[in-house]
């Protein structure tokens, strides 16, 4: 899912199979891969606004340090939060 809000582009998941709250280690995992692509494709070092999880973690600082910007809990919703001048980014083809 993604959406743009007051200059923000905001990517996150839906966990259509899950019964339960989303996996902790997977939408790290994910947003990782999302930023690492990012990256890799612009050939710039794209951070995200920041980070907002469902669920309070104990390694905050790692992924702030990871990801470049502030990690937030948010008990309604999982974006990762990109300047929506991100969104029009031009991604070449390695092909």
């Amino acid at each position: 899912m993604q959406d743009e809000v007051d200059g923000e582009w905001n990517i996150g998941f839906r966990w259509l199979l899950a019964v339960a709250t989303e996996p902790r280690a997977l939408v790290e995992y994910c947003f990782a891969w999302l930023q690492t692509i990012a990256r890799h494709g612009s050939g710039t070092k794209i951070s995200p606004l920041r980070v907002d999880l469902v669920h309070p973690r104990a390694h905050t600082r790692l992924l702030e340090r990871h990801f470049g910007c502030e990690v937030h809990t948010d008990p309604h919703t999982t974006p990762l939060s990109l300047a929506k001048k991100s969104s029009s980014r031009h991604l070449p083809s390695m092909n």
